[in-house]
């Protein structure tokens, strides 16, 4: 089972409301992985305009964040990811600057699950992730840097590096 640093994970992205909810059983080695995640959010999320949440699995896991603003999650097996996908899907500057291929990966999709209520594009690689800074040896903060071509505010990111996954959430102000 994957541990957050909840209290942590609120104070650098500015999300005091953020609640987070991983479960191994989520994870889609399950074949009952989506209605257990979405029998938990019916039960024990509450459905309001000022409420977003996003989800995310990968083999193993599955996650829920939930906030008072628009939200993004991605979690990823470092292992399944590709260097060939990541450099398709990305500038080379984008590849330079990231703490690592599974990093960038997951904090795109993160970005773009939180642009859905924005002018999402179609796809992931229109996105351009950087300006990395390290909080810890588990932290890593990230913008999306085109943010204005989707119509979107400033928002942050931060990845979170477990060993064998990477976390991602992204917020955009309320």
């Amino acid at each position: 089972m994957i541990s957050l640093p909840l209290e942590k994970l609120r104070e650098v992205l500015d999300c005091p409301q953020l609640d987070i909810h991983i479960h191994d059983t989520w994870g889609s080695a399950n074949p009952e992985h989506r209605a257990l995640i979405r029998e938990f959010i019916a039960q024990n999320i509450p459905k309001t305009p000022k409420s977003h949440n996003s989800i995310s699995h990968c083999r193993q896991s599955g996650i829920v964040v939930v906030a008072g603003k628009n939200i993004g999650v991605d979690i990823e097996e470092v292992a399944r990811v590709k260097e060939a996908v990541i450099r398709r899907m990305s500038s080379e500057q984008e590849v330079a600057a990231a703490p690592s291929f599974a990093c960038l990966w997951a904090a795109k999709e993160a970005s773009f699950k939180a642009l859905m209520n924005y002018k999402q594009p179609m796809v992931v690689s229109r996105l351009e992730i950087g300006e990395w800074h390290t909080i810890d040896s588990q932290i890593e903060t990230f913008k999306l840097l085109n943010n204005q071509e989707f119509v979107a505010p400033l928002g942050k990111g931060v990845v979170f590096k477990e060993n064998s996954h990477v976390i991602s959430i992204f917020v955009f102000p309320a």
